[in-house]
């Protein structure tokens, strides 16, 4: 029969999501998925449509379904989209519609569908403030700082921010700040200025920008942003003023007249104290003082400041008392001082005044009296010769010369006593300078000390001390440095040197280094002691007995002595000598003499003077044995021994390729890879070594290129690209003059800590490996490589560039021209360009300063030229200024912030300078608490570059500049002395 199928499939599609569709405007993603319900007869096209493409946007247009994929779920994604306003979570419809054209007709009648997403808001109404701290320095300094919205007010509306600020600052705009829909992202700026005071503050003053409630106006208002917090600004006000005296004539002179002429000068507080400040004026014995205009006169006088005349200066008159000695030119001296109750403790009584002293030149009026001899004559009444004798002598521990003006007296040290005739009533000045190493201390009588007019003679003593030498401790810390710089090592260096050349500190501050009243050094510069003795004593005397004294005795490490390492102790009250033994080894080895360097250090409680390192040779006793052995007899070892005999003399051919001696001056050789010589005297150039030679000495202008040296080598030649496995290689004549030459590629490989001592290296010579000391002496122009190497203590090094793992001993000296291959690595990468060298730098702290790593570059460009250190240029001109600091290695990677000072100076006057991080100039008062930042404080790179001034500059006179950076700790790197230098001319 005819049966009826019926249908039991539907046309429709089925849409499925995980939990809701949830999207964000920071551009997340959520997914559903479509399948159909039924299998079609054709394909079937569904498109997807977002209502709101602002907010939520989906992946596909259409999704096509075929009678073979039908029953496969399609995947849409919907992504969130960002916009700036601040409009809530939204929901956006997607749409999904049946495309009749395309579709199975079985399709058509399909109903849509829809998916809603939320697309969540991630504007948030805010209002920024950048920054909230800011610095501005007196008179008048300003800084900026920014206000915006996060996000813009609604239509047309704005928002309104109340400012205000407490004392010390102002503002501009003065009282609020309107931000528009226009301009909300980019806000608008308050400029804030210091307000000047002059108060000496002992901490900088400070002020608040205070935001009140913002309000928002307009059609609509956006009312989001009503009552929102705001961030206020704190401002540091750096004072520039210090409390002090100032005046006319401070610190100079006055000249006077006996019964004549009198002379003024005027002072006045260069503060405003908070309370009166009483100055007392006292005069010596040759003038007297007056501050009524001359109507009366004392030895003292006392001039009081208060809080409302403090800038108004007060005149002191002098007048020369008028006796009848008769004297000549003379001086005489006016002193000042804060006295009675101290109102401010900005002016206490132990004020260091700037004013100084003043120096009275006095006229006299006086001549030799003349009697009456009662026969109508008049002579003197013991006639006077026709000149006078000046004795000169020296004291003390020290050495210098004597000279007068006029000439007459020229004396030295080594002549004890000397004198000279000058003519009766003339005027002499005598003049002591001091010996290198030495100090002139005083005069025997004040007389001395000025100008004396001769009606008698004089005896007058020079006083001279032996300079205490200045020890420099550096504190190794392990640099924070990125991985790609190589590391240099230093082991607690402590940098010693007794050269004049050590930097004080410069005018800027005036901190000067702390000395005392004890010294200490050895008793002998020397001392010689053979093999056998067994030990032998040392002694290092103290002189002064203030105070407990202590200080570390340390000799060098070899095998011939017990290394010491000793602290001597003296109690106070305590002077003189204290011996220390010291072990020798007797070795029964013939090794020559050695050379033990003993060096104090550690000081406490005193000053190290010369001799402060002594040396004690130790005398080899070792006597080679005499044995005649003949000559047939001496036998040729079968197989190659591991050590060089004493005999087996090298053949008389040019070619050596077995191991021998030759006990005697080289002829011209080729040393092959088999041969080995030892105990040659080389006075012929070896031009290919391919073998080695051990225990030799090369002459004078020889050289010898390539193969293994070992032993102890003696070179007063040219040694080029080798390898070294021996124990030393000395390049210093029996005198002590180095000469001998290192050059090329050099690599110690030594296992028995083989060392180079006293030599010179050629230009661009590359050292890897082993131990240097003594003195090492690079070429200036093209400075030797030194790399994963130790230098020995009391080694000076010059004109070298330390690379990758230098190993610094304490007590290494660094000559001239030593850098860093960290900094000349990070200035090739960086394309930092060289400037000229200034001079040493030191680490200040407190009022001490320290030899430092460091090395600072700067100078000055005039339209563009070449940058020099010290430069002539014209006022007006274009200049620019730049420095590079080559940070100590020590410090690099740490926190630190940079500084540069300039002096300007016009007729003798000068005027200090801060430079702050704007390039703009700010007075400083010479504190070193008071200096602002050049840099605000970051990690110290290996090098730090910087730009310091490029601009015109419109004065006279001349300009120095001071560079530097300042640690966390208040520890000041900088070069105080050939920095960088401008005379302006017209």
């Amino acid at each position: 029969g005819i049966g009826t199928i019926t249908d039991d499939e539907t046309t429709d599609f089925t849409i499925t999501e995980i939990i809701g569709t949830l999207v964000s405007e920071t551009g997340t993603t959520d997914t559903f998925t479509v399948i159909l319900d039924s299998k079609p007869m054709s394909d079937v096209e569904i498109s997807v449509t977002s209502a709101d493409s602002g907010e939520a946007t989906v992946d596909k247009s259409t999704l096509t379904f075929t009678a073979s994929n039908w029953d496969t779920a399609q995947t849409v994604t919907v992504t969130g989209i960002d916009d700036i306003i601040s409009d809530g979570d939204q929901t956006t419809t997607i749409t999904l519609t049946i495309v009749d054209a395309n579709s199975d007709d079985q399709y058509d009648p399909v109903d849509d569908q829809t998916v809603d997403v939320m697309t969540m808001d991630d504007d948030m109404p805010g209002i920024t403030v950048n920054p909230i701290t800011l610095i501005v320095g007196e008179p008048s300094g300003t800084a900026n700082f920014t206000i915006k919205l996060n996000t813009p007010p609604n239509g047309n509306s704005s928002v309104t921010v109340p400012l205000s600020t407490s004392p010390n600052c102002t503002i501009l705009p003065a009282s609020s700040i309107t931000i528009t829909n226009e301009n909300w992202d980019t806000g608008e700026t308050v400029t804030v200025t210091a307000v000047n005071d002059n108060i000496d503050n002992t901490n900088n003053r400070t002020c608040t920008i205070t935001t009140g409630d913002p309000t928002s106006t307009g059609t609509p208002a956006d009312t989001d942003y009503n009552g929102l917090d705001v961030a206020n600004v704190n401002v540091s006000v750096q004072d520039d003023d210090m409390a002090n005296i100032y005046g006319t004539n401070l610190g100079g002179s006055i000249s006077l007249t006996e019964g004549g002429a009198t002379g003024s000068y005027d002072i006045k507080l260069s503060t405003q104290p908070s309370g009166d400040v009483e100055i007392t004026i006292t005069a010596d014995a040759q003038t007297e003082l007056s501050k009524d205009a001359g109507i009366n006169y004392s030895n003292s006088v006392i001039l009081t400041f208060t809080n409302s005349d403090w800038n108004t200066t007060q005149t002191i008159t002098v007048q020369a008392i008028d006796d009848a000695n008769v004297e000549g030119s003379h001086n005489g001296m006016i002193s000042h001082a804060i006295t009675g109750t101290v109102n401010d403790t900005n002016y206490p009584t132990s004020l260091s005044l700037t004013l100084g002293n003043i120096t009275t030149n006095i006229t006299d009026n006086d001549n030799l009296l003349p009697i009456n001899t009662g026969e109508g004559e008049t002579t003197s009444s013991t006639p006077l010769p026709d000149t006078m004798t000046v004795f000169t002598k020296f004291a003390g521990q020290g050495s210098g010369t004597i000279s007068s003006s006029p000439n007459g007296i020229n004396c030295k040290t080594i002549d004890e006593e000397c004198s000279a005739k000058f003519e009766t009533a003339s005027h002499v000045k005598l003049i002591a300078k001091a010996d290198v190493g030495s100090i002139f201390d005083r005069w025997s009588s004040k007389n001395c000390d000025k100008e004396m007019f001769l009606v008698s003679s004089h005896t007058c003593t020079a006083y001279f001390k032996a300079k205490p030498a200045e020890t420099i401790v550096i504190i190794s810390v392990e640099p924070t440095v990125p991985d790609v710089i190589p590391p240099v090592t230093i082991i607690d260096s402590i940098v010693s040197t007794t050269s004049d050349d050590i930097p004080a500190t410069p005018d800027i501050d005036k901190p000067t280094i702390s000395t005392t009243v004890n010294t200490v050094s050895f008793s002998e510069p020397s001392y010689e002691v053979t093999e056998n003795a067994g030990q032998t004593e040392i002694t290092v005397t103290r002189i002064g007995t203030e105070g407990k004294v202590s200080v570390e005795l340390r000799s060098s490490e070899d095998d011939r002595h017990k290394q010491l390492v000793e602290t001597l102790v003296w109690d106070d009250g305590i002077e003189g000598d204290l011996s220390v033994s010291i072990t020798i080894i007797d070795n029964n080895i013939i090794d020559s003499n050695q050379e033990v360097i003993l060096s104090l250090g550690a000081g406490e409680n005193t000053s190290l003077i010369d001799p402060d390192t002594s040396i004690l040779t130790i005398i080899d006793d070792d006597k080679p044995p005499v044995v005649n052995i003949p000559v047939d007899e001496i036998a040729t070892p079968s197989t190659a021994p591991t050590t060089i005999p004493t005999k087996n003399t090298c053949s008389t051919g040019n070619v050596i390729n077995t191991t021998c001696n030759f006990n005697q001056n080289t002829a011209d050789i080729f040393i092959e890879e088999k041969g080995n010589i030892g105990y040659a005297i080389i006075v012929t150039n070896i031009k290919n070594n391919q073998g080695r030679i051990s225990n030799s000495k090369i002459v004078e202008d020889i050289t010898v290129t390539g193969g293994i040296l070992s032993g102890y080598i003696a070179n007063l030649g040219t040694l080029i690209d080798f390898e070294f496995l021996g124990g030393s290689i000395n390049g210093a004549t029996d005198e002590g003059e180095v000469v001998g030459t290192l050059a090329g590629k050099i690599i110690n490989n030594s296992e028995v800590e083989g060392s180079f001592a006293d030599v010179l290296l050629a230009p661009n010579t590359h050292i890897t490996g082993g131990i240097l000391e003594k003195r090492i002496i690079g070429d200036r122009e093209q400075p030797a490589t030194l790399e994963s190497l130790l230098i020995r203590s009391n080694s000076i090094i010059s004109n070298v560039i330390l690379a990758d793992d230098v190993i610094l001993e304490e007590g290494v000296i660094f000559g001239e021209n030593v850098s860093f291959y960290i900094h000349i690595n990070y200035m090739k990468t960086n394309n930092i360009i060289g400037l000229p060298a200034l001079g040493d730098a030191v680490i200040l702290t407190g009022e001490t300063t320290a030899m430092s790593f460091a090395r600072l570059t700067g100078g000055v460009s005039e339209n563009g030229g070449t940058f020099q250190r010290k430069s002539t240029v014209k006022r007006k001109s274009q200049l620019t200024i730049k420095s590079n600091l080559l940070v100590d290695v020590k410090h690099i990677g740490k926190q630190a912030d940079i500084l540069v000072v300039a002096v300007h100076t016009v007729n003798g006057k000068d005027t200090f300078y801060m430079i702050d991080y704007e390039g703009k100039p700010v007075n400083w008062n010479g504190h070193l608490t008071k200096l602002i930042t050049f840099q605000k404080p970051g990690n110290l790179a290996p090098v730090q570059e910087l730009e310091i001034w490029d601009a015109p500059l419109d004065i006279t006179g001349s300009v120095i500049v001071y560079v530097g950076y300042r640690l966390t700790d208040g520890q000041i790197v900088y070069s105080p002395k050939d920095v960088i230098e401008m005379d302006f001319t017209e």
